[in-house]
């Protein structure tokens, strides 16, 4: 993941596939698997396609019952920093509208999403 930051860009979308694939593949727990990924959208969030969002998505509501709350805690607290960075505000936004019922909150969340001008129409939908 260190060396994304020097790949060029055509070389970088082939090694955040190959990455995620890797880390899906051979990751030693879905916590792990969760906190590699997360780090891989922070880190290329702009070279990660929908087919990772689609399928991080479903490797977190398969494994809900094990890492839902660390989910929660972790992208409710990363997504501020990183407004910019679709892929991770995407992956915020199913996890808090899909999981995040003890917060009411969540809902005022979800709002200033929508309204942000970056806000692509995909992520909407997420």
């Amino acid at each position: 993941i260190e060396y994304l930051h020097f790949a060029d860009s055509d070389f970088r979308t082939e090694m955040v596939s190959k990455i995620y694939s890797s880390v899906i593949r051979f990751g030693p727990s879905p916590l792990w698997k969760f906190d590699t990924i997360h780090l891989l959208l922070i880190e290329s969030g702009d070279y990660v396609g929908n087919y990772i969002i689609t399928s991080f998505c479903n490797l977190i509501g398969k494994n809900q019952n094990s890492i839902i709350d660390h989910a929660l805690s972790l992208l409710s607290n990363t997504m501020y920093g990183y407004m910019n960075n679709q892929a991770l505000i995407s992956v915020a936004s199913w996890v808090i509208g899909e999981f995040e019922n003890k917060d009411p909150s969540s809902i005022q969340v979800m709002l200033k999403i929508l309204k942000l001008p970056q806000t692509q129409l995909s992520t909407k939908c997420y």
